[in-house]
């Protein structure tokens, strides 16, 4: 039972690749996020996108929508 928890530690660990596509809870583990958060991204624009009765992630989709995210939260410094 350990020998399948730890592979299924060792398939979410790493980054979210833009060629990649990822089931949500691959993609939750691999951001270190929770349902919470998860939530949270969906109501501010992430797309999931359903095959069947389960829900993806596409790497290049997530990673251009947490980049223009981080863009928008961070004010430019103003030295003057």
């Amino acid at each position: 039972m350990s020998r399948h928890r730890s592979c299924h530690r060792r398939i979410a660990r790493g980054p979210i690749e833009a060629h990649a596509i990822y089931p949500v809870s691959v993609f939750v583990n691999r951001l270190g996020i929770g349902r919470v958060s998860l939530t949270a991204l969906r109501k501010q624009g992430l797309e999931l996108h359903p095959i069947g009765r389960r829900l993806f992630v596409d790497g290049g989709e997530a990673i251009t929508f947490l980049r223009g995210l981080w863009q928008t939260d961070v004010e430019p410094l103003n030295p003057i």
